[in-house]
């Protein structure tokens, strides 16, 4: 609810106080009253008054002087002022009244319509000015902003001439106001993107928002990407414009970024078709190779085994009986037959589906005879080292092929073997046992030890340790034992101290079903 307006009556009579009171109260406005002049000043500069209606014959301080001064003062310089008299009606006087700042004369007797009417009438243009001051200051707030926004504002006529550019113009593209006001819109815009006559054409028989966005060009010919945002209104376009420019940047570097992710996808894609594709040839004449190979061993182990066989029978048809030699034949006879399982075991993993992988995995016992015939294999290599092998496997199975268990254990065994101190009859400690989701075969020895450098190059293709050492070998076996235990889920840990020995620990993952 609107406050009441205040009236001001200024008389040194209070009768007459009291009648300006009765005349007045149904305007439906506060009503103050005081029989001073200088208490008139004081009221005035405490409350907001609308109209005064002020006595001039006053003791002490009189109405002109009392006008006088209201009208130095900027706070209440536009309060209108309605002297009231019944002497002064002469036109000197009045002359008088209006100089010193009075607006209107009531003249007493005074007629309670005329003066009814004057005090509404000067209410209605205080409140009228009131009105306008707050315009204004809306206005002044508006054209503030306007100016210290970073975003461009102008009107365009129909003919697309700018009016009222703001400051912002001047700041982001660097021309002088005369060079932007009353100068074309298309002016400042890429020749190429300038089609706005038909696009603002369309806009304005539909009477809606106009978007687009546009490059732009500065006095300085850098171009400016702009968001406009226009409306149609009284023959006019108001236009807002925001710099996009970062946003166009950021675009314009995830399109080359995804352009450039596109090709490398491509060419990658390509890549793999073709590794893929001499994967696939590899793998063809692998399998070509060992197929070829064990059909062609086959011929060669046959003649042997009959080789074997028939000198096992002459030694047995002998009369002479050279028991080493026997010895000897019978470990040829072992050697064939671990020769023929293993080509046989080579055939198998080619011809092993990739899904059924657990159908050639170790059982149980498998292990412990896979490690008999293996030291029955380097029979000659334990003697001649005087080495001892102590054994202590538990009774479980490994989902791992038998070839491939067979090539770990022959690898890790061997070279312990060979690696040994000349200082110490060689001592191998091999394990077998369980631990959480794996079984870990160890293999321990008391050997010349590894030192840390050659620690770090351990598992490299071709690569020898201790090459002044005369122990046969390629460099390649370590290589295939922990591509082979990686490929099957697993995985191969090393310890060792140089000149105390080494433990090779091979992890491999427990089998998921019984």
């Amino acid at each position: 609810m609107v406050d009441k307006l205040n009236i001001l009556l200024v008389d040194d009579k209070k009768e007459n106080l009291f009648a300006l009171e009765k005349l007045l109260e149904d305007l439906n406005v506060n009503i103050l009253q005081t029989t001073s002049g200088f208490e008139a000043l004081k009221i005035v500069l405490e409350q907001e008054v609308a109209t005064i209606l002020l006595d001039i014959q006053m003791p002490g301080i009189d109405g002109y002087e009392v006008a006088r001064l209201l009208k130095k003062n900027s706070r209440t310089v536009r309060i209108p002022i309605i002297f009231v008299t019944a002497i002064n009606q002469e036109p000197e006087q009045v002359l008088l009244g209006y100089e010193t700042g009075a607006a209107d004369y009531l003249f007493k007797p005074l007629n309670p319509a005329i003066t009814r009417a004057k005090v509404k009438s000067f209410i209605q243009l205080y409140q009228q000015q009131k009105e306008l001051e707050e315009k204004n200051k809306e206005l002044e707030n508006l054209t503030l902003l306007i100016k210290n926004a970073v975003d461009l504002m102008c009107i365009l006529d129909l003919n697309f001439q700018i009016h009222s550019p703001n400051p912002a113009w001047i700041k982001t593209l660097g021309y002088t106001m005369n060079e932007i006001e009353n100068c074309s819109y298309s002016k400042f815009i890429d020749a190429k993107q300038n089609q706005l006559a038909s696009i603002f054409k369309r806009a304005e028989h539909k009477r809606h928002l106009l978007n687009h966005e546009v490059e732009m060009i500065s006095a300085k010919g850098r171009r400016i990407w702009f968001s406009w945002c226009f409306v149609f209104q009284n023959g006019k376009w108001y236009g807002n414009g925001r710099n996009i420019s970062d946003k166009k940047n950021a675009e314009a570097v995830i399109r080359k970024a995804n352009d450039e992710l596109e090709i490398t996808v491509k060419r990658r894609t390509k890549e793999l078709e073709m590794a893929n594709a001499q994967l696939k040839k590899t793998n063809a004449n692998l399998d070509n190779f060992v197929y070829t190979a064990s059909h062609d061993l086959k011929l060669p182990i046959a003649n042997l085994e009959g080789l074997q066989q028939s000198l096992k029978e002459e030694l047995s048809g002998s009369e002479e009986k050279n028991e080493e030699i026997e010895v000897l034949n019978d470990m040829v006879g072992n050697c064939i037959i671990q020769l023929k399982d293993t080509i046989d075991d080579l055939i198998e993993i080619i011809k092993r589906p990739q899904d059924k992988d657990t159908e050639d995995a170790l059982r149980q016992g498998d292990c412990k005879s896979i490690l008999d015939e293996i030291k029955l294999s380097i029979q000659e290599l334990i003697h001649s080292t005087e080495a001892s092998i102590e054994v202590n496997f538990i009774d479980c199975s490994i989902d791992i092929p038998k070839a491939n268990f067979r090539s770990i254990l022959y690898n890790l065994l061997t070279n312990a073997i060979k690696y040994h101190s000349p200082e110490r009859k060689p001592i191998i400690k091999v394990s077998l046992k369980e631990k959480n989701d794996f079984n870990i075969l160890e293999v321990l020895d008391n050997g010349i030890g590894i030192s840390d450098e050659d620690l770090k190059k351990l598992f490299q293709k071709f690569e020898r340790l201790n090459q002044d050492k005369e122990v046969e070998g390629t460099g390649i076996g370590l290589f295939i034992v922990k591509n082979t235990i990686e490929k099957s889920g697993g995985k191969i840990e090393v310890e060792s101290k140089e000149g105390i020995g080494s433990s090779f620990k091979v992890f491999f993952k427990k089998k998921l079903y019984t």
